[in-house]
């Protein structure tokens, strides 16, 4: 089975509730048009502002910071095809930064699983 396959089918497996790709790459083959090397360094590239990005949401001292780092890596993470991070940055962008802390923690432990999904994912097809 292809790599894209089977993160395709990890997704929609049982007990995915339909959740889009943990990494979609025939939507990052979309926009690489098939480079496999522009793919690899944008992954790589992705792979660290995954982290950046979820350290400024944690260390955010007010809302503006709050929501560049979560539209940020939603936006990087729609790109390559990282809907699952994406959806979950989406929903800390909406909480926003003055919501109740024990939501903020909720919604940030959802976003690191689905980093870590992601990071796994990204480190086999780089491998």
């Amino acid at each position: 089975m292809s790599a894209t396959r089977k993160l395709n089918a990890e997704a929609h497996a049982p007990g995915q509730g339909g959740a889009a790709p943990v990494l979609d790459l025939d939507h990052l083959r979309t926009y690489t048009m098939d480079d496999a090397g522009l793919e690899r360094e944008l992954l790589g590239i992705f792979q660290l502002q995954m982290y950046e990005h979820l350290s400024g949401l944690r260390q955010a001292k007010g809302a503006a910071d709050w929501k560049f780092a979560a539209h940020t890596l939603k936006g990087a993470a729609r790109a390559l095809g990282a809907g699952r991070v994406a959806d979950a940055a989406d929903g800390l962008e909406q909480l926003g930064y003055e919501a109740g802390a024990e939501d903020k923690a909720r919604l940030l432990s959802h976003l690191e699983d689905e980093i870590a999904l992601c990071e796994s994912a990204v480190c086999e097809l780089l491998a």
